[in-house]
């Protein structure tokens, strides 16, 4: 290889990579094999589509819609001498990419073909760095994405580097069910490409506009019942220096694993006058299985030579992790409290253990309940104030004066629900009677809900409680509100004292009571 032939090589691998920086040029330049084979084999177009196993070098403001890892790579040879190499990985909302091109054209020779200096080779490579996220505005989802690169380039033999930054935007917009429109802003700022010559390689400010339209709808269409077809159009535009370059492409998927491709873009002729432009078609196919995508594109271009017009994609996308299942929560173990239950009733034996897991009736002598032990009118009575207290109901006003009670009696008496005897006392230590009970049931909830009692004439009254006894509106209330059921048919009792059993009844059928025993953990009976 002589030196002028070598120097001809060179100037034209340098005159291609700069076509990748210059908007005239871009059909020209590695954009092919930058954007993937898929992307080459719709003609270039890929703005509108939000999935793709490259979003570094594609829409990058889709990342953050496809958070699964993905990586993939192309490597070969461009024009037999040329090594290509391009890696993308995205993985939540961030995306990195590497391209990398380097060519060794041997030593330098003079036109006999004698060694006349050292080793030139040339080397290229652009690193990029990607960020998705959502926008909600004005009630509608956007998607925006921003990019950085920096690229440097180096000459061995003529001693030549450049360095530049750049920083580009993307944005993607789902408008309805069928349409999806893209947009790309390249190199909006950017330094240029600064050669240690003093030169500086401007990097031009491009925009490029997109759409995709799914023909099917936007689950596609399910083929006897189970394979899912999809028929994408997609179109770009791409602005520069006062010019348009347009692209579209159409992709059939005819299963889940299988992709057909087409697409045609406008071009500028390389070789022919400057500025003029053609038509070139391209084409390819992607199949995937078990998470391996392999993408073919075919790209006649006949002016960059033998191995661009073939080239693949290898990408692999891995599966989200699988989100650690939260540890149940433990319980707490509840066990039996009270051992003399055991020959009541089911419901009942609950309804007292309950009561006591809620601290309403403690254990006598360690774990006895005593069900026929009688209660005392105190026993009653610090129940409910205990109830009203938990329920932090407003106490009667007392001039906005704080008010500190001694003992149950007085607390009850403020809140209106112990009023005593016609002698001034209360006789809490003294048993209290059925008839006492209800009406001292019936004042809590009058003060409770803060309501008067309401009884119903046309229910069926309790025979054994005349109509001038001083207490048959309450003892027939608490029948109405199913407290009480009576002993017997429409029997109260109501000078019978009251048992801890009776009292237990009656206040597991309270309203409050009944909503707290619904959240209790599950009672676990142990006979032994």
């Amino acid at each position: 290889m002589n030196f002028c032939m070598l120097k001809l090589k060179i100037i034209f691998i340098a005159a291609l990579l700069a076509c990748a920086c210059a908007a005239n040029k871009t059909a020209y330049g590695l954009e092919d094999v930058l954007t993937g084979a898929d992307a080459a084999a719709r003609g270039g177009a890929y703005l509108g589509g939000a999935d793709n196993n490259s979003f570094v070098f594609q829409n990058y403001a889709a990342i953050a819609q496809n958070p699964a890892p993905r990586v993939s790579l192309t490597a070969f040879k461009l024009i037999s001498e040329v090594n290509y190499l391009s890696a993308a990985y995205s993985q939540g909302s961030f995306g990195l990419g590497a391209l990398t091109i380097r060519e060794d054209g041997g030593k330098i020779r003079s036109s006999s073909n004698q060694i006349s200096g050292g080793r030139i080779s040339y080397s290229d490579t652009t690193l990029y760095g990607a960020y998705s996220l959502p926008v909600d505005f004005a009630g509608e989802q956007f998607a925006l994405g921003l990019r950085g690169k920096y690229s440097s380039r180096h000459f061995t033999g003529f001693d030549g580097t450049a360095w530049g930054l750049g920083f580009d935007a993307a944005g993607q917009y789902q408008y309805g069910d069928y349409w999806t429109l893209g947009a790309e802003l390249n190199n909006l700022l950017a330094t240029g490409l600064r050669w240690t010559s003093g030169e500086t390689e401007f990097l031009p400010l491009t925009l490029a506009l997109g759409v995709k339209f799914k023909a099917l709808g936007p689950e596609g269409y399910y083929w006897q019942k189970f394979e899912r077809q999809s028929l994408d159009f997609y179109a770009d535009w791409r602005t520069a220096d006062y010019d348009t370059l347009f692209s579209a492409g159409v992709e059939f998927r005819a299963a889940d694993y299988l992709a057909l491709r087409g697409g045609i873009r406008q071009v500028y002729d390389l070789w022919g006058e400057a500025g003029t432009k053609h038509l070139k078609f391209s084409a390819g196919a992607g199949v995937n299985w078990r998470g391996f995508y392999l993408d073919y594109a075919y790209n006649p271009a006949d002016d960059l030579a033998e191995t661009l017009t073939h080239f693949f994609t290898l990408a692999y996308r891995f599966d989200l992790p699988n989100p650690k299942p939260e540890p149940e929560p433990e319980l707490p173990v509840r066990r039996r409290i009270f051992s003399d239950i055991d020959h009541l009733a089911l419901a009942e034996h609950l309804a007292i253990e309950d009561l006591g897991y809620l601290g309403i009736f403690e254990p006598i002598s360690g774990s006895l309940f005593q069900p026929q032990a009688e209660m005392t009118r105190g026993e009653l009575v610090a129940i409910l104030v205990d109830l009203l207290d938990e329920s932090e109901v407003n106490m009667p006003d007392n001039n906005g004066e704080v008010v500190y009670y001694n003992n149950y009696a007085e607390k009850a008496s403020a809140y209106g629900l112990l009023r005593g005897y016609p002698d001034g006392s209360y006789r809490l230590e003294q048993p209290v009677r059925r008839d006492e009970a209800a009406c001292f049931v019936i004042r809590y909830d009058e003060i409770l809900f803060n309501n008067d009692k309401q009884l119903n004439v046309s229910i069926q009254k309790y025979r054994d409680v005349p109509d001038l006894h001083w207490g048959q509106v309450d003892i027939n209330t608490t029948k109405q509100q199913s407290l009480t059921q009576g002993i017997g048919k429409d029997v109260f009792l109501p000078k019978t004292n009251l048992t801890r059993l009776d009292a237990a009844r009656i206040i597991s059928r309270m309203e409050a009571i009944r909503e707290a025993r619904q959240y209790l953990p599950e009672l676990i009976i142990d006979t032994q």
